[in-house]
């Protein structure tokens, strides 16, 4: 066994022996060949490049010189032309220059406003109309006296107060109009001190009232604003002049 182990190992030895030699004999040749390459290859570029002329140089185009121009003329004044008076039509388009601003409102202003406004109630207290169309104010007041926190009852009560001032303004003109507004912004006045004081929420319901009223009737806002101040000094509004 042992001699069969010694003759298989020195067998694959001679195996690896030969098979290193056939590498490095291979190797050895495609150096040879690598070098027989290269030699050839610089042979031929020799060759060619003694044969092979080299281009002639390429003539550089003469340099472009530009045309001188002349300095352009300097621009001629014209003489300014005489103003002409703006026409009519044109004082019309133009739009006018804003106003100053008023001064500060001061105190004694502010009381002459408030007695203005009591004035006015009591010129109206004093003119109330009688017969029918006293009838007709006490209904505009009573109104406003059955306005709720219901939104649509809100809208209901302000189409027939507009409806009762206008059916006022058609009997007995304006001043039966006037009349009919001083009843509502008296009624108005008093239902708020009444109510609003225990019901908080209900102001939102009358103002309401007052705004759907007063949009669909101008001469309104005058009467509430003279109850109002007449009421209360310090509802009189104080215009505080605005800083630079």
């Amino acid at each position: 066994a042992a001699e069969m182990r010694a003759a298989a190992q020195a067998a694959e030895a001679a195996q690896a022996k030969a098979k290193a030699k056939a590498e490095a004999d291979e190797a050895a040749a495609a150096e040879a060949e690598r070098k027989e390459a290269e030699e050839k290859a610089a042979t031929e570029k020799k060759e060619g490049g003694a044969d092979i002329a080299p281009p002639p140089p390429v003539p550089s185009p003469p340099p472009v010189v530009a045309p001188s121009t002349p300095a352009p003329a300097p621009p001629q004044q014209q003489p300014p032309t005489p103003q002409q008076p703006p026409t009519q039509q044109q004082q019309q388009q133009q739009p006018a220059p804003p106003q100053a601003p008023p001064p500060q409102t001061s105190v004694a202003q502010l009381a002459a406003e408030w007695e203005q406004s009591c004035a006015f109630v009591r010129e109206y207290e004093a003119a109330k109309p009688r017969g029918e169309l006293g009838a007709a104010c006490r209904h505009v007041a009573l109104l406003v006296g059955q306005t709720s926190r219901v939104r649509y009852v809100v809208w209901e009560k302000a189409e027939a107060v507009v409806g009762a001032l206008n059916a006022l303004q058609a009997r007995g003109g304006e001043a039966a109009l006037a009349a009919g507004c001083s009843a509502f912004a008296a009624k108005l006045l008093a239902q708020g001190s009444a109510v609003v004081e225990k019901a908080p929420a209900m102001a939102y319901p009358l103002a309401m009232l007052a705004t759907s009223v007063g949009a669909r009737c101008p001469a309104l806002t005058q009467h509430l604003r003279a109850h109002f101040c007449a009421a209360c000094c310090y509802v009189t509004p104080h215009y505080v002049r605005r800083p630079a």
